[in-house]
């Protein structure tokens, strides 16, 4: 079988820099060839052009590597036919098999960091691109096979994302018909062709339910919601490494208390009592990702939380449920918008989440409405995992593939 070499990127492929062309031959209509000025229109393999152009510059070639030459530099997509390609891009015509070209020049393209240049906005120019080092093997049905091992993950990712979002468009219909109709005493969702609806603010909903504002669902004590400690009650140099632990919107965002390695001593526990997060309590992330939830679990580690939490205790209402309407329902999600500062969700506060008003169903049915939601998220939440294996699998074939580390001979015999 043939040895692997080391040669420049201009000695196995042609690379043409981009170069717009007059902004009066430009079109939207579809009136030319096809024309992409940067990677703005890039996708996660080929592109999507938004305009057209009737006298053309640079024109790129079918199954061409289209590279990003400015910021951000080293991006990728795969011409599916020509492209007149702009200042901000360059195209790259493998001499050596095409596929294997795609994979070489992702693992490669890592030594454009090096060469960017420019303070604001990075680029490089076609010298730093012919110049990149490619090793690879010299026959090229060993480029093959490798392109076909690799473009065989793919094609598995790519499937997988696809699923997951069919099932995220399931979801967020299943969301929108189970938060307005509900189920029946059948299981079905109602219409209101056999069941009874009736106005309300947050438009028609069946007659058994009632609409009120979160406040209304929170218990009925002191510190039923809580803010956590803000400036001087909780610094940087009060944190150490055992002892109470202090919880944050990273647990709320990833809904695992387990994370996350902050503590504060037994003196300063006492003192923010009341911030202490217990078991059965509701969390919302209200700074930076905002609105963000989880339910602490029963084998919470003693801890309290930090200023980016704020801390519910709700009486009487589905707690997954409260989650799904908070984080995914748009007219939630809209209420926030129109309460929050200049109509921007940049943070919460305790009297917007006060004010935010809810469907209430009957309670067996708000569990029946969960366990339908549940059930679509587990498959999203499985077929993720299916996604994260697939890519840590790939990555350590590019290792060992693209390297020479394992070879493919025993598979060409």
């Amino acid at each position: 079988m043939g040895e692997w070499v080391t040669k420049k990127l201009k000695e196995i492929a042609i690379i043409k820099m981009g170069q717009s062309p007059e902004s009066l031959y430009v079109n939207e209509v579809g009136i030319g060839v096809p024309f992409i000025q940067g990677n703005a229109e890039f996708s996660s393999l080929y592109p999507k052009n938004k305009y057209w152009v009737i006298k053309p510059t640079r024109v790129s070639k079918t199954e061409d590597i289209l590279l990003s030459v400015r910021a951000p530099v080293g991006e990728t997509n795969i011409a599916d036919r020509e492209y007149c390609i702009g200042r901000g891009l360059s195209s790259i015509e493998f001499h050596i098999d095409k596929k294997f070209g795609w994979y070489l020049i992702n693992k490669e393209k890592r030594q454009l960091k090096v060469k960017e240049r420019g303070s604001t906005f990075t680029a490089v120019n076609k010298k730093d691109i012919e110049t990149i080092d490619c090793f690879f093997p010299e026959e090229k049905i060993e480029q093959s096979k490798i392109a076909e091992i690799l473009t065989t993950i793919d094609e598995a990712i790519e499937k997988t994302e696809r699923i997951i979002a069919k099932y995220r468009r399931i979801k967020q219909g299943l969301l929108q018909d189970l938060l307005t109709k509900g189920i029946d005493e059948n299981g079905n969702i109602r219409s209101e062709a056999t069941h009874k609806f009736k106005d309300s603010p947050l438009g028609r909903i069946p007659v058994e339910w009632k609409v009120e504002s979160i406040s209304s669902i929170l218990v009925n004590k002191e510190g039923a919601i809580k803010v956590g400690p803000f400036g001087s009650q909780l610094r940087k140099d009060e944190l150490c490494e055992n002892g109470y632990k202090v919880y944050g919107q990273e647990n709320a965002f990833y809904k695992d208390f387990n994370i996350g390695k902050r503590y504060i001593n037994k003196s300063k526990f006492k003192q923010l009592k009341s911030c202490e997060l217990l078991s059965g309590d509701f969390i919302i992330s209200m700074m930076g990702t905002i609105g963000r939830c989880a339910i602490v679990p029963n084998d919470i580690e003693k801890g309290i939380m930090d200023s980016h939490l704020i801390r519910l205790r709700i009486k009487n209402y589905n707690l997954k449920l409260l989650i799904y309407l908070i984080e995914d329902y748009h007219l939630t999600k809209q209420q926030i918008k129109n309460m929050s500062v200049g109509g921007i969700m940049e943070g919460l506060n305790s009297k917007v989440i006060k004010q935010i008003l809810i469907p209430v169903p009957p309670s067996k049915e708000q569990e029946m409405i969960v366990s339908l939601l549940d059930c679509c998220l587990n498959v999203i939440n499985y077929e993720e995992s299916i996604l994260n294996k697939l890519k840590s699998i790939k990555q350590g074939l590019m290792q060992d593939l693209l390297s020479g580390k394992v070879r493919v001979t025993h598979l060409l015999k």
